[in-house]
């Protein structure tokens, strides 16, 4: 009985010390500049990793990654390091907010503590986006503080790519994982264009057939070839600088591209946006669209604006429109953290008291539509 107890301390002592030699802690900057704490964490033996690999792909229902079969509703762990997805080089939050930037293995929060990467949302490094874009950071949020999780947006609406703590790293629909929790919340980050630490960004938005609705965005250039955006499918293209439609880009009739040029993100956006008609159009007509410069920007909605208060509010709130003489009438739709609709109301007066009331409590995203103009708010109801 002496001997195991003392083998039991050696044990822990060992493990100890082992750890306490490469488990340190190392300055992350955001872009930024601010500091931030990031982990450098030893590995795990790799029949540990293995274990995690297969209890990931049997609780969730996950499959190794195939590429011959690589559909937009498949769910895979993906490889990292020694022909295993499980690695404790890097966290949740470590691969959305640096490795996924940097190509650097880091871990933040690690000792639980969510404001090792809070700088990177509240710095002005990247922007809180209203509705799920393409490329973006997605964080799992909660009224209740839990759960506390991070990953990044993929081009199919719904799927995101997260690490799950210490274990794999998995593209997975975005509640299969062991963090959700029943009062969960999406929030979604882009890149702050007027940040110059990052470096200049092409999505290459490509090889895809669009089965939900999507936003494209980019601080800089978007490419888009040998895509297919079926009947009845809206796609939203935002850049600062360009847009492309490359060989291999074909929308049906029926369905709408919009595409936009500058950065509705930003405080005090002037943009240009516009319903683009393709008309049946493929590759094989040489279809190669190009908008390639700011001079052509303008605002659309230098003439509307409104305000929405209070908020947070218990369900009843008011809107009231800005810089809009007379309006007949618009609509007002509200949409829940996954990007739902919720509600839609019609409105007449340019101050109007709105009750709500019948919505659960929560995050949402108000659009108020006149014509071709939309704005939209981020409304939060508590009870």
């Amino acid at each position: 009985m002496k001997r195991n107890v003392t083998t039991l301390i050696m044990y822990f002592i060992c493990l100890h010390f082992s750890f306490g030699q490469c488990n340190v802690i190392d300055t992350i900057y955001t872009p930024m500049g601010s500091a931030v704490a990031g982990w450098i964490m030893c590995e795990t033996p790799i029949e540990w990793r293995d274990s995690l690999d297969l209890w990931c792909k049997t609780n969730y229902h996950l499959t190794d990654y195939d590429p011959n079969n690589d559909n937009y509703d498949s769910e895979y762990i993906m490889i990292v390091y020694d022909n295993v997805s499980s690695t404790s080089k890097f966290n949740c939050h470590g691969y959305a907010w640096i490795r996924a930037e940097l190509g650097i293995d880091r871990s933040l929060g690690v000792e639980g503590h969510s404001s090792e990467m809070a700088p990177f949302m509240n710095d002005g490094s990247y922007i809180e986006a209203f509705q799920p874009v393409f490329p973006a950071k997605v964080w799992w949020s909660s009224l209740k503080g839990n759960p506390d999780h991070s990953g990044i947006t993929t081009e199919h609406p719904g799927y995101v790519i997260s690490k799950w703590g210490g274990q794999a790293l998995c593209r997975h629909w975005w509640s299969n994982n062991p963090f959700t929790s029943n009062d969960v919340f999406l929030r979604y980050y882009v890149r702050n264009c007027s940040c110059s630490a990052f470096e200049k960004e092409t999505v290459n938005f490509a090889n895809l057939t669009m089965n939900d609705n999507l936003i494209v965005r980019s601080c800089n250039d978007i490419i888009a070839q040998n895509v297919i955006v079926p009947d009845g499918i809206n796609l939203v293209m935002v850049a600062r600088d360009s847009i492309i439609l490359g060989p291999g880009f074909h929308a049906a009739a029926g369905s709408n591209v919009t595409i936009s040029i500058g950065d509705p993100f930003a405080s005090s956006s002037q943009f240009r946006s516009e319903n683009f008609s393709i008309n049946e159009k493929t590759s094989s007509e040489n279809l190669g669209l190009q908008i390639p410069t700011r001079s052509i920007v303008n605002s659309i909605y230098s003439n509307f604006d409104c305000d929405i208060y209070p908020n947070p509010c218990d369900g009843n709130f008011s809107i009231e429109l800005k810089n809009k003489a007379t309006v007949e009438s618009y609509m007002v739709e509200f949409f829940n953290s996954f990007g739902l609709l919720a509600k839609r109301i019609y409105c007449t007066d340019n101050q109007q008291s709105v009750n709500c009331s019948d919505l659960c409590g929560g995050v949402y995203f108000v659009k108020i539509s006149i014509a071709s103009h939309q704005v939209t708010k981020k409304l939060i109801i508590r009870k």
